[in-house]
């Protein structure tokens, strides 16, 4: 029988140091999550062990939530070899270049992109403007892919919050056709991949 998503978790947390473990708590704390959402009280948090606070993530957010949760943490945390762990035993969408490339995934990827006419970036905006986590590293995508000139991206980094920075993405955004989209799409599962798969299982 296969691990549990609550197994997987744990696993993950019992690599973290003391120290780590310290900064993780801390983190999870004030981490910004989906609306309906509330963080873990800090008095909660710390006296858990990993046990404990595996248990707090499942009972707060759920089997679907919570390696979401851990993955925001983990890389805010500068986490990422454990963060790249995480995706890959929980499920990670498939990297581009491997089974993505064959023509039944790719099938799959664009019914994920379209639905019904409208884009996936277009369908859940709402969602992906108070959700993402990383914008700086979605913005640097498609800086590279020639969708942000110099001045839009300093534009968009100078705002405070993620909901701003995504917000005006997406006001720089109205003129871009399905191919444009798609590069965005495809930074958004690159960086937030438990969002993504969220969303494309509503």
């Amino acid at each position: 029988m296969g691990k549990t998503v609550r197994d997987l978790l744990l696993d993950i947390l019992e690599e973290l140091t003391g120290a780590q473990l310290k900064r993780f708590k801390s983190k999870l704390n004030e981490v910004q999550l989906k609306p309906g959402c509330k963080n873990i009280p800090k008095g909660k948090l710390e006296k858990a062990d990993t046990d404990d606070l595996t248990d707090m993530l499942i009972e707060y957010y759920t089997d679907g939530y919570a390696p979401e949760v851990v993955h925001t943490v983990l890389e805010e945390i500068n986490m990422k070899n454990l963060a790249l762990q995480l995706f890959e035993s929980v499920g990670r969408p498939e990297p581009e270049g491997q089974a993505a490339a064959s023509s039944s995934s790719e099938a799959q990827s664009t019914a994920v992109e379209q639905d019904e006419g409208i884009h996936f970036v277009d369908k859940y905006k709402a969602e992906i403007i108070q959700r993402v986590t990383v914008p700086d590293s979605i913005l640097d995508i498609l800086q590279s892919e020639g969708l942000l000139g110099d001045e839009a991206y300093d534009q968009i980094r100078s705002k405070f919050t993620n909901q701003e920075k995504m917000r005006e993405l997406y006001v720089k955004s109205r003129g871009w056709g399905k191919s444009d989209k798609d590069k965005f799409y495809k930074a958004l599962r690159k960086e937030q991949p438990f969002l993504v798969k969220d969303l494309g299982e509503k």
